[in-house]
């Protein structure tokens, strides 16, 4: 036993038990003997072995003989070595490490040792260790720390990585991933970066506020589909909102087996936004979206603001108001036209002296018409050089300023042409 004084502590340790097996044989096992705890505070042990994943047994009781209050707990150890310590909590202790791996294990030790004085009084072990019986529970209070971008530090969560694969999945194959705790962030981006199509609707989210359950309940969120525009982008990216505090998402795989697959989830303290690009790209797949309302509105000439309406089928309520002219267009009152016949010979004036005010001439070829009719602008038209042909039924808008001049002349025989003038004072 080794003693060392600080101050007015006395700290003493000794070895109580070690052993070394150079073969420890499948199913043996190394034993410590019943051992009396009484006046150690707490105990360490030590472990090693040339491969992991052999078997620990730690066995406590108050009886000597084992035969009242005894507490015994079995775990796999995941390591090659592995160092804890534990304060005492009954009085008489004994383990055993056992080979259930199936073949000899080489280089096996085993040690336990006890110290006197400690001062601290925890039980520790290492990360990889899930708690058993034998682990403390304390009550202490913390901060969670992140650090800036400036190398600064503040008590706020900082954004995390919560999930990440590169794994391909075969034609039709799913995954689900989460649940995840979002309480306190703002925003959950995803990434999907794929060769393959997701099957329609692939792409589900479903919240939760139920974590702590052991089968938590679910409530419908967003789904998505990842298409061939997606894929031709390269990838897609979406971010949204926590929901009830918790979610988790399932990818469904197209009909194809993928490639390439890549799918990353975050979370983020900074609200989620929408992609912002030129306004002379197209909408494509790849962009986020934001649910929101709008209200359409103008300015009036006496300089107030006003909402645009609807009308009764839906649809906005909107009226032309002014020409780029600045020239008002007038009911359509007093409509005018008429009709005459063309020979095929020389070309006829059509449509001629329309009233002052006329904004447009519609011009038609007479249904009856058994031949085509061409339309020029003076009186040398004819099928060569004609700016329009029309057949039987046939129409055109004109849109005209001033006083035009249309003619006419039909491909054989006499043919009849019609007009009428359009948006007229």
């Amino acid at each position: 036993m080794g003693k060392e004084v600080l101050g007015d502590i006395q700290i003493a340790s000794e070895y109580l038990f070690s052993q070394y097996e150079a073969t420890l044989a499948d199913g043996a096992e190394i034993a410590s003997p019943l051992l009396d705890m009484e006046g150690v505070d707490k105990w360490q042990g030590e472990f090693g072995s040339g491969v992991a994943g052999l078997t620990q047994v730690i066995e406590t009781s108050n009886d000597a003989a084992f035969a009242e209050f005894t507490v015994t707990s079995s775990t796999q150890i995941d390591v090659t070595f592995q160092l804890f310590n534990v304060i005492v909590r009954q009085r008489y202790l004994r383990i055993r490490w056992q080979n259930n791996t199936g073949s000899p294990v080489s280089g096996c030790y085993a040690a336990i040792k006890a110290s006197y004085g400690s001062s601290d009084k925890l039980s520790v072990f290492p990360l990889n260790v899930a708690p058993t019986d034998f682990s403390q529970a304390a009550l202490v209070q913390a901060v969670t720390k992140g650090q800036k971008p400036d190398g600064g530090y503040v008590n706020t969560p900082a954004d995390g990585m919560l999930y990440e694969t590169s794994t391909p999945l075969s034609a039709a194959a799913s995954v689900v991933i989460g649940p995840f705790d979002t309480e306190g962030f703002k925003s959950i981006e995803l990434y999907i970066a794929t060769d393959q199509v997701s099957a329609t609707n692939g792409i589900v989210v479903e919240y939760t506020s139920h974590l702590n359950a052991v089968s938590p309940t679910y409530y419908p969120g967003q789904t998505f589909t990842l298409g061939a525009d997606a894929v031709a982008s390269g990838f897609v990216a979406k971010r949204f909102s926590p929901v009830l505090g918790g979610f988790r998402i399932s990818y469904t795989n197209g009909g194809s087996p993928q490639g390439a697959f890549y799918l990353a989830l975050r979370v983020k303290n900074n609200q989620a936004e929408p992609t912002s690009v030129s306004v002379e790209n197209d909408v494509n797949a790849t962009q986020g979206s934001v649910l929101s309302r709008a209200v359409i509105v103008a300015k009036n000439d006496i300089g107030t603001y006003g909402n645009i309406t609807r009308g009764p089928i839906g649809g906005h309520r909107v009226s032309i108001y002014e020409h780029e002219s600045e020239t008002p267009i007038k009911p359509l009152n007093n409509l005018s036209g008429n009709a005459t016949s063309v020979g095929s010979g020389s070309a006829s004036q059509v449509a001629s002296a329309p009233p002052a005010g006329t904004k447009s001439v519609w011009i038609q070829a007479d249904p009856d018409n058994t031949k085509l009719v061409y339309i020029g602008f003076n009186s040398s038209v004819n099928s060569s050089n004609a700016g329009l042909a029309l057949q039987a039924g046939d129409g055109f808008v004109f849109e005209v300023e001033g006083t035009p001049e249309f003619y006419a002349i039909s491909g054989a025989g006499s043919q009849t042409v019609r007009w009428i003038y359009i948006a007229e004072v």
